[in-house]
């Protein structure tokens, strides 16, 4: 078993050594390509003990002149198809020994080896959007036909009727199975005031295609504008959720 020292965590590789992948949550191994021995570097946490951590055991190797971050970086793209996030490590004093924290992100479609995407997608997917019947919702276009409401949808967003049609008939251009209104407010002292009801957001159901499905969550990344880090990546989800609040 090898020491994970921080000479192996900074320094380019003076000789080859191997890596393990042994769960998508859950441990990252180190393998010695001399004898097969392996050193463990972090554990699974409790919290993701339910999590996909089974038959994935991937083994690849650092090569001469790499960094450990670096290798991993390349393996988890070329070989995997996968986006690293970030790679961490960090010395506990108690114990005089080195943690790391490897994050990756999986797009739909994208991953190399479909077992990975299949493990993601599982464990990451929307299962609320998975569940949801959209038959009981009303599709976007014909609710907005019959209202009378001024500024029916995210009146923050969209200041007349015409400008959310408009931004609903791109949402189908761009590949939408179907749209349609949630978080709906039709209460009669609304429907007197406004002439009709009022809707704060749009579920947007995904084709299976990937060019009309990274279309869409261009758009919703460029609509919603999410926190750097919190952009909305593709995990299979069956929709997208628009919501202007």
């Amino acid at each position: 078993m090898i020491q994970l020292t921080e000479e192996i965590l900074k320094n380019p590789a003076k000789e080859e050594y191997g890596v393990i992948f042994e769960g998508i949550i859950g441990k990252f191994g180190l393998a010695d390509t001399s004898d097969g021995s392996e050193l463990y570097i972090n554990e699974i946490d409790d919290e993701f003990r339910d999590g996909p951590t089974n038959d994935i055991n991937y083994e690849d190797g650092i090569n001469i002149g790499e960094t450990l971050g670096g290798g991993i970086y390349r393996i988890l793209k070329e070989v995997l198809g996968l986006e690293l996030r970030s790679f961490e490590y960090n010395l506990d004093k108690q114990t005089d020994k080195y943690s790391v924290q490897v994050i990756v992100i999986v797009k739909y479609g994208t991953a190399k080896i479909k077992k990975y995407e299949d493990y993601f997608v599982q464990w990451f997917g929307d299962y609320e959007s998975r569940e949801r019947d959209l038959s009981n919702y009303p599709e976007a276009i014909e609710w907005l036909k019959n209202n009378q409401n001024k500024t029916p949808v995210a009146s923050s967003r969209f200041k007349n009727k015409v400008e959310i049609m408009s931004f609903i008939d791109n949402l189908y251009k761009l590949g939408a199975l179907k749209v349609v209104v949630d978080q709906v407010y039709n209460e009669d002292s609304r429907m007197g005031i406004n002439g009709g009801p009022y809707a704060d957001a749009l579920i947007v159901k995904l084709a299976e295609e990937l060019e009309k499905r990274e279309k869409l969550f261009k758009l919703i990344n460029l609509e919603l504008k999410p926190l750097p880090g919190f952009e909305y990546i593709d995990r299979g989800e069956n929709e997208l959720y628009f919501s202007w609040r």
